[in-house]
């Protein structure tokens, strides 16, 4: 055995201890040192082992065990026996330099012990025993526990001055040592410190004073230790020491006697020369893999990593480890995105891990998580029990690591999670898989965090979420940047992962310290404070937050409705502090700082001072304020509600002491400039009670005491100073961040469980017989059973690899099952003529068999063979799944089985589904769920499923062949999800409700998607399915497409027979789109490529329900996210980098601006001199820029133009639809009605000595359209304002129509606008009823949501279009678009109009809401009469804008008396024919939907901002169809 170790080192082992005249060297046997190997270790057992009664138990041993492993025992009594072990490294003359001198010395050994924690000791011998194998070893003549070795001489044995030989070691040193229980694995390495001067006589003496060493355990127990007998060389005991002839070098002499210490074991890892059979974790022999090391470290020991890439996948059990790269290295531990397997998390820190270092390395990757901190909440029955019970990780540090591109968050902490510090570190891109999710650090009931000094950028969730009871954080210095938000301090948690001993109350957070943070650019919230205590906001800076949605800053609540009673769990005790919080210019409007409903508990004291806030938009000033114009502050709470500006604020919270509404002034570090507003608004004695080292500032530099202080996370100071951004200095020097394909899971270990097990192992057969079976059966692991199962489960957990589970034929087996461990058949037993049955009734949501995760890395290469399947009853599931990675070809651990086992046969390399009748399936008959490799579907019957047949969602290698689809409600057959390397051959596909064979799929979301693959891979990328052949089906009778491609690539659809396909939807071949979102604010769809249709009969159906449909069709799709422009991160030098040209400051003299009362009203009582107003004081229609005054004489004309003119009408001429009137009855008296739509202008702030107008309550008629309102309803109506068609409070019988009601306030610069409109005196005491309420902005462009309705069908305010006698009368111009009708409208509309009403004709000829129109510039305008004229020149510059169905050329003006003197003027309008206006081309999509998620493009110019459109096939090159036979049944 020996020689043959020998060998293999001498092939495999090319590490040797370089023998220099300073250096180390190590000796073990079969290394090499210097040109030699080495082969000089010895090593005895001694033992009190029972020879005969007289012997007192002293007893010999022969010397020279050629065992592997020798015992170490001690017993408490002399009834049992004992054992040492006498160990010696001969031959170490010459093997260091003359004149050198050892300076360390370690001696490593290799253990079993599976027990409890046990140990040695360790001294040095005095007296010689045997050191050479005598020629014939004679039975008890030689070493044993009482004689030291054989005189040849005199033929007798020499004893040791005591039995044992404890006595006969040096005096001078002794070392004792711990050798912990492993139950994993049972192997314990460790380092042992040797007194350097005694070793020293070793190499300086002579062979003869090389007396070795002796170990015995310390304490009673039993262990075994390798020898160098070993198979594995790295278990071989090693000495390793390190010389030196250079005087500075050498050690002190000690005084003896001494007890050396041993330090922690350095283990070197090296993923190129390191080698995990043979390596020692020295530094010169490393081992290769970090799970090695990990197998090895014991507490106290430090993991160096070498330069290189590692798989990760791991786990750490064992306390005080450091996890590092070495010194000089800079290493990598990654997992790949898309193993849910073996790959989780990169590294798991097990509950039973506590005081541990991760430092100076990068990891990446993680199916979830780059590292979970790990708990055992859960394991107990109760939660008193969890909190009792349960352990967690604890005491971690994290420092200098890079944490990027992992599946979800990039540190996740669960329940009980304690004392995890990060500082110095760089987490980003977390959320790689998810996309749209995934926080930098999370913590969930996780305790005592600090987080300092990090970097976190590029992140979906929140950098920093500590939520659901989370407790006394410490979040410090970071910088936080492109993140969804930046820290969430609570949120939302379901209620079972609370500690509700401790936190009865349910607090989400609870004493979070939140300090001198930059955060900047959030697509919501800069800091959520949800449900949290005691939280502390202090001397942030949060710069360009809530782009999206939310407030800078959100209080808000949690109602946890899984609860007991579903409390509302509000914020309670808050300190906000000296904080900077900005938004961006254009960013969506909303308040800056906002407490939501329930979101503070009021009787709570509330500290709010010294901030500094910020709208990019710009600043109130020293005057009044107006809407959506400065810094905005909400309080939401039932009884409290107010909107308004700062003072309103502070008047309302009664807090905010010293805050200002200010541009701060910042440079690009964010440091206050010397004009800054922010320098001195924080009183210091509100931070008196912090610890000084508590509120550095963000770069490290002390704040002055004693004197006011600067607001934000930056002082003035320069003494320190981060670089931007805010790199720490480590990673800064280390290497770009790794963007390579994640490693796989490494296994190293043919030598442990269960490989050697399986090795020998003898496959069985299971069976089950539900009527005779019993399940009352031990386990055993050779699957010797004397009698049958009676379920399927209960075999399926008693099996092992390779065994069959047989199922009695003719016999109803229930389900469901799951299948958990790799290569299991299940199958009717042969001997049985008539199939099993398994039946799944009333089992919900849980499938009837299910492939997931087990023993050995979980189920892998199953066969499911020979049995009927059937679902009924209360059941929502799929009949088979397989699940996220489990139950294809190969789990990673069955893999690495296969490829080392020699039985490279052993595996047919995919999983087996085969002959089957499946049933009653809820949703689909069989489905491969996400990350499934190596799947064989065959002779399958599928009928009778509520949604699909077979539904791939990211399989590969999959086949279906030679299957029977029938009677499905969805598709037949869907391979979406990135489905790769698929074959669907020989199957008949008919009566499906769905699609034939979808190739893609309408919506997989990029979570279940192959990342690594899209965004790695050289050919790579986000289609739905890939290299897919489809060929020799049948596929019948189907509702949609036969064929349906949506995003495929490289797809071959031969030979197959389509008949009688879409029915009744689609084309009979479908090209379509399927849309990926990759991140919050961008969101894709690819078209179709390399698509061969070829040598198929496609037949379309002629029972189609909604016409004639296209054979072939290829669609365009709009996607639902319009990609958005995030702001800069840094303020703009160019911009701030000077005092000069700033607008003021304060508006501390503001007027209270308040816009919800505590009544619950939601008025807006807002004045403002910078409003668009004009020189009279009313207010303007809009800013100029807004589309209303659009000059559009310079637009191109339609080429339809001609058409859709005549859908309005060709012939006769404009009318105007104002200026005179009518009359009405009123009873006897006739009441004169002006014609036109009335404008009331109200105030609703005093004027003059007069109230302002009240805001009053609005119903909507239950013919109205509720959703489509403006809340709150709650507008500035007088009982006698002006209705559209009656006379002062005339019913809708006689006064029918319209009956708009338009008022302004001109104290806010607001349009109400509402549509069939009763007053109060008509409702019966009801108030003002109408079918839709609406306002408007008169400063902003915002337009209504898409889809959505106004007073006017096409959206639009109808007050800018009218026709105003102050324009024409007064001023003498128009500079707005005017409003007109017509009787035909198709269904669409064009920005700016957001809703369409078809009428009419509403073909595609049919003007569309929103067309704009203009007068011909040939038309004589100064043949008209003045008033005529100034509207003729109007409709020349600003044309008319179609608004509603009507009469012909309707145009709309204001009603008002005033028009009578000059309506002979105004129906000169109606000399200007119809055929003089031109239809315009302004270059505007056309949204044919509501959501306009459907549109229709002309080859102007469109709209930046619009959602990108999308077209199923970008090029006809990339799809080839030939020879295909092609016939429309209806035909």
């Amino acid at each position: 055995m020996r020689n043959k170790t020998l060998l293999f080192c001498l092939v495999c082992q090319v590490l040797f201890a370089i023998v220099l005249s300073s250096g180390s060297a190590v000796f073990q046997s079969g290394r090499l040192v210097g040109n030699k190997i080495y082969n000089s270790s010895f090593e005895t057992e001694i033992s009190t082992q029972y020879i005969a009664s007289y012997n007192n138990y002293n007893g010999n041993t022969y010397y020279g065990s050629t065992n592997q492993m020798l015992s170490i025992s001690e017993k408490a009594d002399v009834y049992n026996t004992s054992f040492r072990i006498l160990l010696k490294f001969g031959g170490l003359q010459a093997t260091i330099p003359a004149g050198a001198v050892v300076i360390s010395a370690e001696l490593t050994l290799t253990f079993v012990n599976w027990r409890g924690n046990s140990g040695v000791d360790t001294c040095f011998m005095t007296k010689p025993w045997d050191r050479s194998a005598p020629t014939t070893p004679l039975r008890f003549q030689g070493t044993g526990w009482a004689f030291s070795n054989w005189n040849t001489a005199s033929s007798v044995s020499l004893p040791w001055t005591q039995p044992g030989g404890w006595a006969d070691c040096d005096s001078r040193a002794s070392m004792s040592n711990s050798v912990p229980g492993n139950g994993i694995s049972g192997n314990v390495t460790r380092t042992i410190a040797l007194e350097p001067g005694l070793v020293n006589e070793w190499f300086t003496g002579s062979e003869s004073s090389n007396h070795g060493l002796l170990l015995r355990a310390n304490s009673p127990g039993s262990f075994s230790m390798f020898s160098s007998s070993s198979q594995l060389i790295f278990q071989r005991p090693s000495l390793h020491v390190k010389y030196s002839t250079s005087p500075s070098e050498l050690p002190a002499s000690p005084t003896y006697p001494v007890t050396v210490v041993s330090p922690g074991r350095t283990l070197w890892v090296s993923s190129s020369l390191g080698n995990d059979l043979t390596g020692s974790g020295d530094s010169i022999f490393p081992v290769r893999s970090l799970r090695r090391a990990l197998d090895d470290a014991l507490p106290g020991d430090t993991i160096n990593l070498m330069n290189g890439s590692y798989a990760g996948g791991l786990a750490i059990y064992r306390s005080r480890l450091t996890l590092q790269s070495a010194p000089g290295h800079w290493a990598v531990i990654s997992s790949p995105l898309n193993d849910p397997i073996a790959a989780v998390n990169v590294l798991t820190v097990r509950s039973t891990s506590q005081f541990g270092v991760i430092r100076n390395v990068e990891i990446t990757g993680g199916y979830y998580y780059g590292i979970m901190f790990w708990t055992d909440w859960g394991n107990y029955a109760t939660t008193a029990l969890n909190v009792n019970l349960a352990a967690a990780a604890a005491h971690y540090l994290l420092e200098n690591v890079r944490i990027h591109h992992t599946g979800s968050s990039c540190v996740k902490m669960v329940m009980k999670v304690s004392n995890i510090t990060f500082r110095n570190s760089e987490l980003a891109h977390c959320g790689e898989r998810f996309r749209t999710y995934g926080h930098g650090i999370e913590g969930v009931q996780a305790h005592h965090v600090t987080v300092q000094d990090c970097y976190l950028h590029d992140i979906p969730g929140a950098g920093i979420h500590l939520v659901g009871g989370s407790s006394y954080a410490l979040i410090l210095r970071n910088f936080i940047s492109n993140s969804g938000f930046g820290m969430n301090i609570g949120f939302t948690t379901d209620y079972d992962l609370f500690d509700t001993i401790h936190n009865p109350l349910l607090y989400e957070n609870m004493h979070a310290v939140v300090a001198n943070n930059i955060i900047s650019v959030t697509l919501n919230a800069g800091i959520n404070l949800w449900a949290a205590y005691n939280a502390s906001l202090l001397l942030n800076t949060i710069w360009n937050a809530q782009h999206l949605a939310q407030s800078a800053i959100l209080i808000d609540s949690y109602q946890h409705v899984d609860a007991p009673k579903a409390p509302v769990i509000g914020c309670s005790r808050l300190t906000i502090v000296g904080n900077i919080l900005t938004k961006a210019t254009y960013a969506r409007v909303g308040p800056i700082l906002s407490i939501r409903t329930s979101g503070f508990n009021s009787s709570s004291p509330l500290l709010l001072a010294g901030n500094v806030y910020f709208d990019s938009k710009g600043v109130a000033g020293n005057g009044p304020w107006q809407w959506a114009h400065g810094a905005m502050f909400e309080d939401d709470r039932d009884g409290l509600t107010m909107v308004g500006n700062l003072t309103a604020w502070k008047l309302h919270c009664h807090c905010d002491a010293g805050s200002m509404e200010a541009n701060p002034r910042l440079d690009r570090r964010f440091s206050p400039l010397a004009c800054s507003p922010a320098l001195a608004v924080v009183d210091p004695t509100l931070l008196a009670k912090w610890p000084s080292s508590l509120l550095l500032d963000f770069n490290g530099n002390a704040r002055q005491a004693l004197t006011w202080q600067s607001a934000g996370a930056v002082s003035p100071s320069v003494i320190l100073q981060k670089p931007m951004p805010p790199m720490p200095s480590v990673l800064l020097t280390a290497p770009a961040p790794s963007n390579q394909v994640g490693l796989p899971v490494a296994y190293y270990d043919t030598w442990t469980w269960p490989f050697g097990f399986w090795l020998g192992r003898v496959c069985r057969d299971l069976y089950v017989d539900a009527v005779s079976g019993s399940d009352a059966q031990t386990f055993n692991y050779q699957s010797n059973y004397s009698r049958p199962f009676k379920t399927i489960q209960a075999a399926l957990i008693s099996i092992n690899q390779c065994d069959r589970v047989l199922l009695k034929g003719n016999q109803t087996h229930w389900g469901h099952f799951g299948i958990y461990r790799p290569n299991v058949t299940i199958m009717t037993d042969p001997r049985d003529s008539i199939r099993a049955t398994v039946r799944c009734d009333n089992v919900g949501k849980s499938p009837c068999i299910i492939a997931g995760d087990g023993f050995y890395d979980g189920a892998a290469e199953l066969t499911l063979s020979n049995f009927n399947l059937v679902m009924s009853g209360k059941s929502t599931s799929t009949c088979i799944q397989l699940n996220e990675g489990y139950g294809g070809a190969y789990s990673p651990y069955w893999r690495f089985y296969v490829e080392n086992s020699g039985r490279a046969n052993y595996s047919r390399g995919f999983s087996l589904i085969e002959r089957m009748d499946i049933s009653g399936c809820a949703l689909a008959g069989v489905k491969l769920s996400t990350f499934i490799t190596g799947v064989v579907l065959s002779h399958l019957h599928i009928h009778g499923v509520n949604t699909t047949g077979v539904e791939l969602r990211n399989g590969n290698n999959v086949t279906v062949r030679h299957c029977l689809i029938e009677n499905v409600l969805g598709s037949g057959v869907l391979l979406g999800g990135g489905s790769r390397n698929i074959l669907v051959e020989w199957n008949t596909i008919r009566q499906v409700g769905g699609r034939g064979v979808l190739v893609g799929s309408d919506n997989t979301e990029v979570q279940y998607m192959d990342t690594e693959y899209a965004t790695k891979h050289p050919t790579g990328s986000w289609h739905d399915a890939i290299n897919v052949t489809v060929r020799n089906n049948v596929i019948a009778h189907t509702g949609d497409a036969g064929l349906a491609f949506y995003s495929a690539r490289d797809v071959v659809a031969v030979h197959n027979t389509l008949l009688d396909v879409a029915q009744s939807a689609q084309a009979a071949v479908l090209l379509n789109l399927s849309p990926k979102t990759l991140n919050n604010t961008y969101q894709t769809m690819l078209a179709n490529r390399n698509i061969s249709l070829a040598n198929n009969i496609v037949e379309q159906s002629n029972m189609l329900v909604n016409g004639n449909l296209p054979m072939v069709e290829a669609r365009i799709m709009q996607v639902t996210l319009a990609r958005v422009a995030l702001p800069p991160l840094f303020p703009d030098p160019s911009s701030t980098g000077n005092c000069s040209g700033f607008p003021s400051t304060s508006n501390s003299n503001a007027i209270n601006q308040i816009m919800r009362s505590t009544q619950g009203e939601v008025a807006r009582r807002l004045t403002s001199p910078v409003l668009p107003r004009r020189s009279d004081g009313s207010c303007r229609h809009f800013p100029a820029d807004n589309p209303w005054h659009r000059n559009v004489s310079g637009l191109p004309l339609h080429p339809n133009g001609d058409s859709i003119r005549s859908l309005i009408r060709n012939g006769g001429h404009l009318h105007p639809d104002f200026g005179g009137g009518f009359t009405v009855m009123k009873g006897s008296k006739a009441m004169f009605v002006p014609y036109g739509i009335p404008i009331t202008t109200v105030n609703t702030l005093p004027l003059r000595g007069q109230p302002g107008v009240p805001l009053v309550p609005i119903s909507i008629a239950a013919s109205g359209y509720p959703s489509e309102c403006d809340y709150p309803l709650l507008y500035p109506f007088p009982s006698t304002a002006a209705v559209e068609g009656a006379y002062l409070n005339c019913p809708d019988n006689p006064c029918s129509g319209d009956r708009h009601v338009l008022v302004i306030d001109n104290s806010t610069c607001q349009l109400y606008e509402t549509w069939r409109s009763f007053p109060p005196n008509v409702t019966a005491g009801r108030g003002w009823v109408s079918d839709i309420a609406v306002k408007f902005d008169l400063s902003s462009n915002a337009l209504r949501p898409l889809g959505f309705t106004s007073s006017d069908a096409a959206g639009l305010p109808v007050a800018p279009g009218l026709v105003q006698f102050e324009e024409v009368i007064t001023r003498g111009f128009i500079n707005h678009a005017l409003r007109f009708t017509g009787p035909n409208s198709r269904a669409a509309y064009a920005l700016p109009a957001t809703h369409f009403a078809p009428a009419g004709d509403s073909g595609p000829d049919s003007p569309w809401m929103g067309l704009r129109v203009r007068l011909n510039s040939s038309f004589d305008c100064s043949q008209l009469a003045r008033a005529a004229r100034v509207v003729c020149v109007a409709l020349k510059t600003y044309g008319g804008i179609f608004a509603d169905n009507g009469s012909p050329w309707y145009f709309s003006g204001e009603a008002t008396t005033k028009w009578l003197p000059y309506v002979s003027e105004l129906q000169d309008l109606t000399r200007i024919p119809a055929s003089q206006m031109l239809v315009l081309d302004d270059g505007s999509c056309l949204c044919l939907d509501a959501a306009c998620s459907v549109t229709e493009c002309s080859s102007g110019a469109s709209d930046p901002n619009a959602r990108q459109v999308y077209s199923a096939i970008d090029s006809d090159s990339q799809l080839r169809f030939s020879h295909n036979f092609y016939y429309n049944m209806a035909a």
